[in-house]
């Protein structure tokens, strides 16, 4: 596989971006998971510079900040937090852990999802919200190329499913190869976020790996497995925690 075509079959994977869609696009996306956090940092910086632009037209903060958050859910198709929904489901259920599941994959939304939901995007236009126009496309760019390493990160050290696009995307990244994944896209986001915007960028990096890690350890008990709606929740909560981090750290 041609680097350009891994590329398309991440875009593919993570927008609705209309650039073709195949049967094996979701094998060929977990096989270049590498450009995640790749994708994801040019993601972020695009979300926030038309986020900066969007303050400059519009007086209102509040209002500039939902409607740049609108084009970030408009550009990924809400897949990501179709997922947290699920997830938020599964976890406030009551029940075994293939009960868990089955509420889980549920296409309704209960009062755990909603709570969920809510809570995250509040907590992400809050923090947007009080960004300085000027910090907006830096510190987007390494939140969401942290919440793709993170996505990486539970790939590598989460248990699969029995079936589904959590079980396609841990049996492609398996021994070897999904080490050597997780180190060369850890290397690269800790890279760019030092460069970009320094320690606040590696604090940004290490506090979406803690979230990653405790949405694990929660899967593993509630769930026994990852599965794709995990990885969606892992995406959101993680890009909401490392720029609350990176905000606090401008507050003190």
């Amino acid at each position: 596989m041609t680097p350009m075509r891994g590329l398309k079959s991440v875009v593919a994977f993570l927008t609705i971006i209309p650039i073709g869609k195949d049967s094996e696009g979701v094998r060929e996306a977990a096989s270049n998971m590498y450009l995640f956090p790749i994708f994801g940092a040019a993601l972020g910086f695009f979300i926030g510079h038309l986020g900066k632009i969007l303050r400059g037209l519009i007086p209102t903060g509040l209002t500039s900040t939902i409607l740049t958050i609108s084009i970030l859910y408009l550009v990924t198709g809400l897949h990501h937090f179709d997922g947290l929904l699920d997830f938020g489901d599964g976890v406030m259920a009551h029940g075994s852990p293939d009960e868990k599941i089955s509420i889980m994959r549920d296409k309704s939304t209960g009062a755990g999802g909603f709570g969920l939901g809510l809570l995250n995007t509040l907590l992400l236009a809050s923090c947007m919200w009080s960004i300085p126009a000027v910090e907006l496309p830096p510190l987007m760019a390494v939140s969401e190329a942290s919440a793709k390493l993170v996505m990486i990160l539970v790939v590598v050290i989460g248990k699969p499913a029995q079936d589904g696009l959590g079980a396609i995307f841990i049996s492609t990244l398996t021994g070897r190869r999904g080490k050597i994944t997780l180190i060369t896209s850890l290397l690269f986001t800790i890279g760019v976020s030092t460069l970009t915007i320094g320690i606040r960028g590696l604090v940004g990096v290490f506090s979406a790996l803690t979230i990653g890690i405790l949405i694990e350890y929660i899967s593993n008990i509630n769930f026994r497995c990852v599965t794709g709606d995990v990885l969606g929740a892992v995406n959101e909560l993680s890009r909401t925690f490392s720029l609350l981090t990176m905000v606090t750290l401008n507050w003190i």
